[in-house]
């Protein structure tokens, strides 16, 4: 083919965050995406479940494309639930994932990381969390707390989970539900 008629391919990379389970939404804007910056790539930042009613699709489709994904809160209460350390919210829309048995989703969820520091050559680092990182914590500090949580989560120890005077409760309050930080840099409460 003519280099010329050969559409340009892209160096772009997209984050998309708070799908929450619509999965015709994040369809149409991966095509829009697509036709208008061909050959991107996409990060997902957590919260892919929830409140919309295609949780199940939305899990299948991110781990088709095999894009980056980091956890959110949501996303945790997906696994807390399907464990048993939680039960499920009124317009969760939890249940096709909870019933499915045609692949193991849990897993694919728990080996995802809390922390995503991506490897480039650009002299702009950064850094990936769905929720925040705290101003205290070093970049070190920042991948060992993400790396404790990811080990509790991946040993299905889930005593944690909505407790955030543990170091890991607290790890997974900052990294997928951090709003505001108080003057002594603790997070406060929603």
């Amino acid at each position: 083919m003519d280099s010329k008629l050969q559409p340009e391919v892209s160096q772009s990379t997209w984050a998309i965050g708070d799908v929450h389970g619509c999965v015709h939404t994040l369809e149409r804007t991966l095509e829009e995406i697509e036709s208008q910056d061909p050959g991107s790539s996409f990060l997902f930042v957590g919260d892919l479940v929830g409140k919309g009613p295609f949780s199940l699709e939305t899990l299948e489709l991110v781990h088709r494309l095999g894009s980056e994904l980091v956890l959110g809160n949501h996303d945790l209460h997906l696994l807390a639930v399907s464990h048993g350390f939680a039960k499920p919210r009124v317009g969760d829309h939890l249940e096709s994932v909870l019933s499915c048995t045609e692949w193991d989703w849990r897993d694919w969820l728990e080996s995802r990381p809390l922390v995503h520091l991506p490897f480039t050559t650009s002299s702009r680092p950064w850094i990936m969390t769905h929720a925040g990182v705290h101003p205290h914590w070093a970049v070190d500090e920042l991948v060992r707390q993400g790396e404790l949580l990811s080990k509790a989560i991946r040993q299905r120890n889930w005593d944690w989970y909505r407790n955030t005077s543990t170091t890991v409760g607290y790890a997974a309050e900052v990294l997928t539900r951090l709003r505001t930080l108080g003057p002594e840099g603790d997070p406060d409460g929603e």
